[in-house]
């Protein structure tokens, strides 16, 4: 009575006590009936319209073509279970959203989960990666470095930045940075880490061409037959070239600042 509101149920049957029941649960019936004629005890968990409420039910039989149900009332549970789901799932859904390779591990170094970028990016589904380790993603030299990194990350907590290669499910290997960030649980330890990769390669390719431009510039600025030089807005020298150095008679240290004008 104090669980369901219900009252004088005794002698009745629950599809009486609880109009309709008999057509909106029908497979409560099926177990009821299946463990009078078998004697296995059978669990489930049922939603029983009439009553708006969730039940958790466990049936027996203490003799043949009888049963007994012992049941507890669940319905806070699974609506907090039902805010859960709501709320992971509005979480994953912003992780894929983002184009960067996000993942989630725990201590052990389990993959927890990833998102859509992450699943492109190497080649597996997220039913694939989740409880998998980097050793089953990774070529073995990478997931070598991987793990060292997630021991230190755990036995240093906090965030952990650094450069590496990853290998894409092309097979080609690029220059990225790892930020990783240890999370705690629900004791107070260390749940995992969660880990965002940047490809950098473009940017890397980026600043070779620029050194190698400098040294080109550089080579044909020294080199020059004539006079060459650099100033400011003041007219002051900011670099001379040997030729002019020569020609005026003074070094590249003397003149820088000097103002020619």
């Amino acid at each position: 009575e104090t669980l369901t509101g219900l009252h004088n149920v005794i002698g009745k049957k629950a599809s009486e006590v609880i109009p309709g029941l008999r057509e909106s649960n029908p497979e409560m019936f099926e177990i009821y009936g299946r463990v009078a004629l078998t004697g296995k005890p059978e669990r489930f968990e049922t939603y029983v319209e009439a009553l708006q409420m969730w039940f958790s039910l466990s049936v027996y039989s203490p003799a043949p073509e009888y049963f007994v149900t012992v049941f507890d009332v669940i319905t806070d549970r699974k609506q907090a279970e039902a805010a859960l789901a709501g709320h992971l799932q509005f979480l994953q859904l912003i992780l894929d959203t983002i184009p960067n390779p996000i993942f989630v591990k725990d201590v052990q170094g389990a993959y927890l989960g990833c998102n859509t970028a992450f699943e492109d990016s190497f080649g597996f589904s997220r039913e694939e990666i989740v409880g998998q380790t980097v050793y089953d993603i990774f070529p073995r030299d990478l997931a070598d470095e991987y793990h060292r990194m997630d021991l230190l990350a755990f036995l240093t907590p906090g965030i952990q930045v650094y450069e590496t290669f990853v290998q894409t499910k092309d097979g080609t290997r690029h220059r990225a940075v790892f930020h990783k960030a240890t999370f705690i649980n629900s004791d107070g330890g260390i749940g995992g880490l969660v880990g965002v990769i940047m490809d950098i390669t473009n940017l890397k390719q980026a600043e070779e061409a620029l050194r190698l431009s400098e040294e080109r510039f550089r080579a044909i600025f020294d080199h020059a037959p004539v006079g060459i030089s650099m100033t400011d807005l003041e007219g002051r020298y900011l670099q001379t070239n040997q030729a002019l150095q020569q020609f005026l008679g003074y070094t590249s240290e003397e003149l820088r600042g000097m103002n020619y004008k």
